[in-house]
């Protein structure tokens, strides 16, 4: 006999130890997102003209068959699966319209420097102008000259442009096209690892240039004067012994110019406050001061910046490091003042950051809410999505009566380049549940709860699936107006989970909730199950379950006659509620019938299937959910049974 057991999913949400507490929740827990690929840099903007904001990935360890990865955002909200285009290796991607006609296009740079135009029906190609840019590992866009065209600036390779450090300025021409301009910035010579910026920073309506060389602790601001030359200003107060890293630009204080944010680190060990948060600021136009912002208890690796919560002042998202290398990603949100609030702080998986463009803020779902999106390139891509962050894209919205005060609204992912599919409420379901199908009518696919009023008083939605495509939901609690977001993330390559979940902050009882499930406590733990299960629509097939209770012994468990289509539901501690539901699936392209297996008990949970024709027997168990995590996984087989 065959076995199979499958941990919960490791979260990225526990807080590290000795970490400040958050004081403000903005966003869910951290969807990852695996990709085949290495990327590296992450830009958001509408490069597909549907006018959402996609996310576009630069990779590397990839030379010669690179690829910049385009994630489509669908109708619905969430993203669609990577379109890979040829690029150079991404130390720095950026989403502009560089060829004047409307459309946002792509500029990679990595070694060559290529820009990708967006046509008409929403793809990219390489743009002839790319034979205007000279190998550089670090290049961005802005107006450098006033004309109302992108241009492009990069840091070109020293064999190029020998010490002193240049900046090529390739401005866009009428009806396409670039002529470039290198201005020598003296006195440096080029930098190993550079961060490349440009803002209007005195706001005088010409773009200016921030160039900071991480290795050598130096900071440049290159001012465009109105006859197109570079002026460069010094920056005063940064403590000697001080390393800075990668900056970003905000409005940091109530006066009209931006400033510049960098992590600092002090070199001296004996120093109480090592990590810092350094503030360049811009005291009056073309004077930049640097002053300690904030004392941190782990150092900043990359951060960069926008108005995350809407108050009008720009906050900071950034990658930290927590002793025993865990990374971390976190939310400080801007005070009156100038002063900053940590407000969130998320486990991140192992990466290599802090010398590309590893955060980038967008709206991600359709909400009109800014999201965050992180590159992790040995992972893939983690997003920060907004929670309760107002109406999701127009899609229906599913009502039934045996979840009142509740509407819920779901989209599951197709193929790429292709539109999401809206999920429809199936009316035959089963009690206390909403059922919902996909691509195939009548066949259920995602099923929905809302359970408690639980011990900490909450209401908690509670999401499984069959499908093993990415599946979104937003939870709208009718009466208070109150919506959530959550992702069950599609199943990836030679991974055979079926991501579940329970929210344990979920929605706040109504008036209007009375009718919403209530737990009970199980009953004694019964002997171990000997009853076998038979199904009429699996007929080939003998099923043995348990379920196990809080203190380690098991519950009766019964077949429910009142079920769904193609499916087995087994119940629990209470009679009549369905918690485990199981499906033999196919045959699949494999030629195989893959056992499926979701749960809504938070309990372990242990299956037995037997192919009668066969007697050959598999054994699966699924973990109950440990204290403090919220996954309720399922599991599918591609191996299973020979048809």
């Amino acid at each position: 006999m065959k076995a199979f057991r499958l941990a919960c999913l490791v979260p990225l949400t526990l807080l590290a130890a000795g970490a400040p507490a958050a004081a403000e929740n903005l966003f869910l827990k951290p969807a990852l997102l695996p990709l085949p690929e290495y990327p590296m840099s992450v830009a958001l903007g509408d490069v597909t003209g549907d006018g959402r904001d996609d996310v576009v990935l630069g990779t590397t360890y990839c030379a010669p068959d690179c690829q910049v990865l385009v994630l489509p955002q669908t109708p619905f909200g969430g993203l669609a699966t990577p379109i890979g285009y040829p690029a150079p290796e991404g130390h720095s991607v950026f989403v502009g319209d560089l060829d004047d006609d409307g459309r946002e296009d792509v500029l990679v740079a990595g070694g060559a420097v290529e820009a990708l135009a967006q046509n008409a029906a929403g793809g990219l190609a390489p743009m002839t102008a790319s034979a205007a840019f000279r190998e550089a590992w670090y290049a961005a866009a802005g107006h450098m000259n006033g004309d109302g065209r992108l241009d492009v600036v990069s840091i070109p390779f020293p064999e190029l442009a020998p010490a002193p450090l240049v900046a090529d300025v390739h401005e866009q021409q009428p009806g396409g096209g670039f002529v470039r301009t290198s201005l020598h910035l003296s006195p440096w010579e080029w930098c190993d690892y550079c961060s490349l910026k440009i803002a209007d920073l005195d706001r005088d309506g010409r773009e200016d240039l921030l160039i900071a060389d991480l290795t050598k602790n130096r900071i440049q601001i290159a001012h465009r004067q109105a006859d197109g030359t570079l002026v460069r200003r010094k920056v005063e107060g940064i403590v000697e012994g001080t390393t800075l890293g990668p900056p970003a630009i905000g409005n940091f204080d109530n006066d009209p110019w931006l400033e510049i944010v960098a992590p600092g680190i002090v070199l001296d060990p004996a120093v109480p406050a090592r990590f810092q948060l350094v503030l360049i600021d811009q005291t009056t136009p073309r004077t930049w001061k640097a002053k300690v912002a904030m004392t941190l208890d782990q150092p900043i690796l990359d951060l960069t910046a926008g108005d995350l919560n809407g108050d009008g002042r720009d906050d900071l998202a950034a990658v930290t490091v927590a002793p025993l290398l865990i990374h971390r990603a976190r939310v400080y949100l801007q005070k009156a003042g100038g002063t900053f609030d940590l407000v969130e702080d998320f486990e991140l998986p192992f990466g290599n950051f802090g010398f590309a463009q590893n955060l980038a803020i967008g709206d991600l779902n359709g909400d009109r809410r800014p999201d965050v999106a992180i590159v992790v390139d040995n992972f893939g891509l983690v997003t920060l999505v907004q929670k309760g962050s107002g109406e999701p894209a127009p899609a229906p919205e599913l009502f039934s009566a045996a979840i009142p005060d509740f509407g819920f609204t779901v989209r599951i992912a197709s193929g790429a380049g292709t539109p999401a599919i809206a999920g429809t409420l199936e009316p035959s379901c089963i009690e206390e549940t909403i059922c919902v199908s996909g691509a195939l009518p009548g066949r259920s696919e995602v099923f929905l709860r809302v359970v408690g009023p639980k011990p900490n008083g909450r209401l908690w939605p509670t999401l499984v699936k069959f499908s093993t495509s990415m599946v979104d939901v937003w939870v709208h609690q009718i009466s208070t107006g109150e919506f959530r977001h959550y992702r069950l993330n599609g199943a990836a390559r030679g991974v055979d989970e079926l991501p579940g979940l329970f929210d344990r902050e979920g929605f706040q009882p109504t008036s209007l909730t009375g009718a919403v499930l209530t737990e009970a406590a199980p009953p004694t733990a019964p002997p171990p199950p000997d009853e076998v299960f038979l199904s009429e629509e699996f007929p080939n097939f003998r099923f043995r379950a348990r379920i196990s209770t809080s203190a380690g012994g098991s519950q009766s468990v019964r077949k429910e006659t009142a079920c769904i289509e193609e499916t087995l539901c087994l119940s629990g501690a209470i009679p009549g509620r369905s918690e485990v539901f199981v499906r033999i699936v196919g045959p699949k392209p494999n030629g195989r019938l893959w056992p499926t297996i979701v749960k809504f008990t938070t309990s372990t949970v242990e299956v037995w299937i037997e192919q009668i024709s066969t007697g050959e027997e598999k054994y699966y168990r699924i973990e109950g959910a440990a204290p403090g995590k919220d996954d309720l996984t399922g599991i599918f087989d591609r191996m299973g049974f020979k048809r």
